[in-house]
């Protein structure tokens, strides 16, 4: 584990916002051994007026609102304290065509997005931290500060998220470059970002071990969760958001095959999908659970016959590594997802791969098999635990500080 830095976070995502990611692990883990300050994305001038921002709630919106520009401490699910920065609202850019034009708006707009960091850094004494970017390519080029190491963790195709491509693709480009190291969560994004940068390594996404494996004992005796209480014939289950990536066709064709089964779905509904969706979710055999917050995940989870992972082929999801994926298999299911990229799941259990066509019957075929052993599915939340992800982590971002100053760094 690297130990006793100063590191700074920007990501694309909220701290307190409506899912916990990847970040959240990550970042979560550090400050047991580090000092951290997460800076929130900023939200428009529009988004307050709308009411509406990527990941946020109206009254997580109102907070920001009220907390731009403070620093405030808060305690990760591991005990530890990590310092969060809401920073001040910024005026619209992104409608703007790439070119000279966006460049001047945004470096107008940040200003108060770079006023705010800096002084959270001087309170803080953290004058020349490590800089960690997650998945934050256009916000890393607004920055107060000549970083320590400068560290790239790549967890999406920027290419392949219309609402961030036209600035964000060049700017990942300029960011690969520059960066001492980059982290990608799957191979397809190892593959894309090696070419253009220095150092590239391919860390997975992994699991809290010990939350799944409350899913595991005694599966028999635990009670269903009230919404699921009146089912009798087998689930078949889904965690995670209903957007763009998700195969709505291939889930309606499973739903069609078993009428006697249900495929439950715990996620929010992005309204963006909600019409590709409707015909999915009219089915009588499907039920839609909406967010859950994280602590109950696995109580659901375990009244999955067979734990689904449904993905379109696309751009997007080429460069997948499902956070679902090492959490099915912890929480001992059987898992079907489609072939939409290779999901190496490493030593032990691994998911079956099938066609959309296919995927039903691959269902169906996986709800007669064994399911994992609990001494099975313990031994991989073990070997995939987040804490043997950060610990690689640290290693790599050891390595790199190490070669940019040619000194030893700590590990722990």
């Amino acid at each position: 584990m690297l130990t006793d830095h100063d590191i700074l976070c920007i990501s694309l995502a909220p701290w307190e916002g409506a899912f916990e990611g990847s970040y959240h692990q990550v970042m979560g883990r550090l400050a047991c051994h580090n000092r951290v300050l997460y800076v929130d994305p900023p939200v428009t001038w529009r988004d307050l007026w709308r009411g509406e921002a990527y990941r946020r709630s109206p009254a997580q919106l109102e907070a920001a609102r009220q907390q731009a520009g403070g620093v405030r401490e808060v305690t990760t699910a591991d005990g530890a304290r990590l310092h969060v920065l809401t920073p001040p609202a910024m005026a619209p850019t992104n409608f703007l065509p790439d070119g000279r034009l966006y460049d001047l708006a945004m470096r107008a707009a940040g200003a108060g997005y770079r006023r705010a960091i800096a002084r959270a850094l001087d309170a803080l004494a953290m004058p020349r931290p490590l800089v960690w970017s997650f998945f934050s390519p256009v916000l890393a080029h607004e920055l107060p500060v000549d970083p320590r190491l400068l560290v790239y963790h790549c967890v999406d195709e920027v290419a392949s998220e219309p609402w961030i491509a036209a600035h964000g693709v060049p700017r990942e480009r300029s960011l690969l470059a520059r960066a001492d190291l980059v982290l990608t969560s799957s191979p397809g994004l190892q593959a894309a970002k090696a070419p253009q940068a220095r150092a590239c390594r391919w860390i997975p996404h992994g699991v809290d071990a010990a939350l799944f494996a409350q899913a595991l004992a005694p599966q028999a005796a635990a009670p269903r969760p009230p919404e699921l209480a009146d089912l009798t014939g087998p689930i078949f289950g889904m965690v995670g958001q209903l957007e763009a990536r998700v195969d709505f066709d291939a889930l309606a064709a499973l739903a069609d095959a078993r009428p006697d089964a249900t495929v439950v779905l715990v996620g929010a509904l992005d309204p963006r999908v909600a019409e590709a969706a409707r015909p999915l979710l009219a089915r009588p055999n499907v039920r839609l659970l909406g967010q859950r917050p994280r602590a109950e995940l696995p109580a659901l989870v375990a009244t999955f016959d067979v734990a689904l992972v449904p993905y379109v082929r696309s751009l997007q999801t080429a460069a997948v590594y499902p956070l679902k994926l090492h959490e099915y298999l912890a929480a001992g299911r059987r898992v079907v997802a489609t072939d939409f990229a290779p999901l190496p799941a490493g030593d032990g259990l691994a998911p079956t791969s099938a066609s959309a066509a296919d995927f039903p019957a691959a269902v169906l075929a996986a709800l007669a098999t064994p399911a994992p052993t609990p001494a099975e599915a313990l031994a991989h939340g073990r070997r995939h635990d987040w804490d043997v992800r950060v610990a690689a982590i640290g290693e790599a971002v050891a390595a790199a500080l190490a070669a940019k100053e040619g000194t030893d760094v700590a590990v722990a």
